[in-house]
């Protein structure tokens, strides 16, 4: 607290002394957020005796600070103190979570010859939104979210824009996704840690739509050197090196009411393994990825109605179950979270508090597949689904949401094959339904509520032992969530 308000002090003493220089200014905007989770069944137990829940409350005080010395120069800095703290933990900053920590801080220069911004980059810049994104389009609030593909984070980086007049532009960029950041508890060295990202981003804007075509080129130099945790001994020595290219199209346009966009990702690179310790020996897996995306939108004033259809590609089940398998899916649907259950790890409120401490492993079964790594539940890769979104204003304050969505994965994962045994090979994830409410209660001042129930599919079967001792699978309780959030903005 001291720490908050130190900085408070500061910040006050910076604005005080701003008017001693006429052209600059400093604006100021923040977000207080407190959000309530009450979440029944998140893991997909198949008996009422084991079906865990979880309801708490947390908090969010985001702020951003822009410092313009120039109309030509910013200095943006947001930090947030706490980020999604549960109430009841660390309420004495005892955790780093409660701590004041800058989250994004850059600097951005705009001349005619463009827009050039350069250090921790939020989301709104090309590192982490793409596409349908560069276009202008975004759909949904705090508890869904659309934009396929991309990434709702900051990023290190540098962004370049340039905007013709004839409706061309153009985006790219430099991202360092990760370098080199040892941690001595962990018995796995990590040496030269280095990732980076390249893109270039042609677009033409015309009236009522747009395209645009993202090349992406993304290099993994890492190093990796295993080591036994008792003895010091290294006992296995990789050298990986990893490169992908993705090509993301993207098309939007509207005739009136009616609109019409798509959004694709395709991946291609190669990993390259030498085994130190097996006369150099050298292995070379080939990677891919396929991700679609298509939307139709009616608007009738009061309202929106959307279809949505989306695929992701996957791995194969014996990929994703042997743990020396080193395919990659190089496209997944990144943040994309259009319905609160089935996504509930990506939706923005609840990025930090998913459901990570509850046990996804064994719902009362002798054994259970992780349910953290089964389709949609996991990084947004292999599978596919179908739904229908729309919101209506009751009144200029008051607005309804609603959705319809059914899921399944591209390959099921035949679990029943590793045991012996008949079943766990069902693609279907299940059917969800959601309802909400988004009301304004001032200027400055909303709240939101949504609830989601999810109708879950044999893709989900748990695993257990009968009295008999054989394995068996059993079919999973529905799930169901229900999530508020009241938020100040200043």
């Amino acid at each position: 607290m001291r720490k908050l308000m130190a900085l408070a002090f500061c910040l006050i003493l910076v604005a005080v002394a701003v008017p001693a220089k006429a052209a600059s200014k400093i604006e100021f905007e923040g977000e207080l957020t407190v959000l309530h989770h009450n979440l029944v069944n998140f893991n997909r137990a198949n008996d009422k005796r084991y079906v865990q829940s979880d309801s708490f409350f947390e908090n969010r005080l985001h702020f951003g600070v822009d410092f313009k010395p120039s109309d030509d120069l910013l200095v943006h800095w947001s930090f947030r103190s706490p980020d999604y703290v549960r109430w009841g933990v660390a309420t004495q900053g005892s955790s780093n979570a409660a701590e004041v920590y800058t989250r994004a801080i850059y600097a951005t220069i705009t001349q005619e010859w463009g827009e050039l911004s350069i250090g921790r980059l939020e989301e709104g810049f090309p590192t982490s939104n793409q596409g349908l994104a560069t276009l202008g389009y975004g759909y949904g609030g705090d508890l869904i979210y659309i934009s396929p593909f991309d990434n709702a984070s900051v990023v290190d980086g540098i962004s370049y824009t340039k905007k013709f007049d004839n409706g061309f532009g153009i985006n790219v960029y430099y991202a360092k996704d990760a370098t080199q950041d040892t941690d001595a508890s962990v018995q796995r060295i990590d040496k030269d840690i280095d990732i980076d990202r390249f893109g270039v981003e042609p677009f033409y804007q015309w009236e009522g739509g747009g395209a645009s075509l993202l090349f992406e080129y993304v290099r993994d130099m890492t190093d990796n050197i295993v080591i036994s945790p008792t003895n010091q001994l290294i006992v296995d020595v990789r050298k990986d090196k990893d490169y992908a290219f993705f090509i993301n199209p993207a098309v939007m346009q509207t005739w009136g009411a009616f609109s019409l966009r798509f959004e694709g990702k395709i991946g291609w690179g190669e990993t390259t393994e030498r085994d130190l310790l097996n006369n150099n020996a050298r292995a070379k897996t080939k990677n891919k990825g396929l991700g679609l995306y298509g939307e139709a939108n009616y608007n009738y004033g009061a309202g929106d109605i959307n279809l949505i259809a989306w695929f992701a590609d996957g791995s194969s089940w014996r990929e994703r179950l042997d743990p020396k398998a080193t395919k990659h899916d190089l496209v997944d649907m990144g943040d994309f979270a259009p319905f609160l259950v089935a996504y509930y790890g990506n939706t923005l409120p609840n990025r930090v508090s998913n459901f990570a401490d509850i046990n996804h492993y064994n719902a009362g079964a002798v054994n259970s597949y992780g349910l953290i790594d089964r389709g949609i539940l996991g990084n947004g890769n292999n599978h596919w689904g179908i739904g229908i979104l729309g919101n209506h204003s009751l009144t200029d304050s008051i607005k309804l949401n609603y959705g319809i969505g059914y899921f399944e994965l591209v390959e099921a994962y035949r679990l029943g094959d590793l045991l012996g045994i008949r079943g766990g090979d069902d693609k279907d994830l299940g059917v969800e339904v959601d309802l909400g409410v988004h009301i304004q209660l001032m200027e400055n001042l909303s709240f939101e509520s949504q609830f989601g129930y999810m109708f879950n599919g044999n893709a989900y079967q748990n695993v257990y032992e009968d009295r008999n001792g054989n394995f068996v699978f059993s079919d999973p309780k529905d799930t169901y969530a229900w999530v508020s959030a009241l938020t100040v903005t200043f």
